[in-house]
């Protein structure tokens, strides 16, 4: 065991280490999110000056005084500790002292998905800008707005993690057979190879979106930037957060359209294990909390609409 490395020393070594293994750069700055604040909190001791009470008071800091964290971000932090430790130890640089840390209280948030309303203003508000001056209001096209829609009806159609999305090229979408294949990152731990596919109106207008690019290849990025370039999870993040702005819709965020696939699939029929798959979860798990949801919303629906309650037969 090293006894004098210092804990961004270490640091350092297991974010070399998480890429050398094919973890996506989402998870490293989700890592470094906590492990940097971990560093400012514990004064950046030895490692072997650290112990998981030093740890228990850091979640408790997270938890009152660091500011109004989620739930999420907790569970995080956490996590971040718990993997950093496993891997000191399994590299022999010190004990994994965080084996018995408890995970804090998390629960994950409910899910609101959106509705077609909701669906109807953010397509409108991505084509279109409501101007105002002194004489009038008018709208006024939006930059890039066919490929804004497009980039929503996509997303909506596919049920694809923002980070799977934009990694596409031109080459993996077959326009005749309407199918998608998604490549996973280097590690696949947690994006799954797998074919996802598109409705025929998202076919029709990826189509026109393709031909209205001056040239196009093969390994271009499906989807371009303004410059562009290939698209960044942060890039679609602001874009989208800028569109829901203009629409009035709260709640709005690239995961929130694979939790609104995943229900309206349901919703329309289609059963947990194709949608297991199309989702590439590796268990069942995720997909059941989806039917659940579901079954609440048709249980309300019924509720609202019963002819023989409604009819006061």
């Amino acid at each position: 065991m090293t006894s004098d490395l210092l804990l961004k020393q270490a640091m350092q070594g297991f974010y070399l280490a998480r890429r050398a293994d094919g973890y996506s750069p989402d998870t490293i700055r989700q890592y470094d999110w906590a492990l940097s604040r971990w560093a400012t909190f514990t004064g950046d001791k030895p490692i072997n000056a650290i112990t998981i009470d030093d740890a228990r008071k850091f979640i408790v800091y997270l938890q009152t005084d660091y500011g109004n964290l989620s739930p999420v971000s907790i569970f995080h932090g956490w996590k971040a500790i718990r993997a950093f430790y496993k891997w000191l130890d399994t590299e022999g640089l010190a004990p994994n002292v965080m084996v018995n840390l408890k995970k804090p209280p998390f629960r994950a948030s409910e899910i609101s998905p959106l509705s077609n309303a909701d669906i109807d203003k953010l397509l409108k508000a991505s084509t279109t800008i409501n101007h105002k001056d002194a004489k009038k209001e008018y709208d006024r096209r939006a930059p890039h707005g066919e490929r804004n829609r497009l980039l929503i009806l996509f997303l909506l159609d596919t049920g694809l993690r923002v980070g799977e999305f934009c990694r596409l090229n031109v080459e993996d979408l077959n326009m005749d057979t309407c199918e998608v294949s998604v490549k996973p990152f280097q590690s696949s731990r947690k994006s799954k190879p797998r074919t996802v596919y598109i409705g025929k109106r998202v076919q029709k207008e990826l189509w026109r979106y393709l031909l209205s690019r001056d040239r196009t290849i093969q390994r271009d990025p499906l989807f371009l930037s303004e410059r562009g370039n290939r698209m960044t999870v942060d890039s679609i993040n602001h874009l989208l957060l800028r569109i829901a702005a203009r629409a009035g819709v709260s709640n709005v965020h690239p995961h929130i359209f694979r939790h609104t696939f995943s229900i309206q699939y349901i919703r329309n029929g289609g059963d947990i294990f194709t949608l297991q798959k199309l989702l590439g979860h590796a268990s069942l798990e995720m997909v059941k909390y989806y039917l659940h949801v579901a079954q609440v919303d048709m249980e309300s629906a019924h509720r609202r609409a019963s002819p023989v309650d409604n009819w006061r037969l």
